[in-house]
């Protein structure tokens, strides 16, 4: 179709120069939406790690707890400071411990409850998240450290606390 003279005087006598104008105008459009998506996409994925970090970091201070109301209880039942070293060097606890489980070889891995939202070994969903206390006495003084482990699109990522707790009851 060829245009009359009076639309080239409109285009200014560029003929198809409006359809390269229109591509790049699209394809800049189409870079900028592409680099949106993949920002979101990656802010996506952080949120996830930052999300399952802080739920690691809860679950090693809960074996930490955990831990220190074993060794209270037992103190306070008058087993005095030396019954704490009974407790395992390295074991399983969960919310609502009386006493530590030995562990022997890996840790299992935690289970999600959403009823109650209480992890424990026999919750309803499994979870990549597994929790290993060590404790320690050397004299007045009980080292508790509490290891989570989780594995994340691949890697193994692993959240390490540790407690002192020292025997001021003497």
């Amino acid at each position: 179709m060829r245009m009359t003279r009076k639309a080239l005087r409109v285009f200014g006598g560029r003929e198809g120069s409006f359809l390269v104008e229109s591509i790049v105008a699209l394809s800049l459009v189409v870079v900028g939406i592409l680099g949106i998506v993949v920002l979101l996409t990656r802010s996506l994925g952080l949120t996830a790690n930052v999300v399952q970090r802080a739920v690691a970091t809860y679950l090693a201070a809960e074996g930490i707890e955990v831990t220190k109301n074993i060794i209270d209880t037992a103190i306070a039942k008058g087993g005095g400071w030396s019954s704490i070293s009974s407790i395992p060097s390295a074991f399983e606890v969960e919310y609502g411990s009386a006493s530590p489980a030995a562990l022997s070889g890996d840790a299992r891995p935690l289970r999600f409850n959403p009823a109650d939202g209480i992890y424990s070994y026999g919750g309803v969903q499994e979870t990549p998240f597994r929790r290993t206390v060590t404790a320690s006495v050397a004299g007045d003084k009980a080292t508790v450290n509490a290891v989570v482990k989780w594995s994340v699109r691949g890697t193994d990522e692993t959240l390490n606390l540790e407690d002192h707790f020292w025997n001021w009851r003497q």
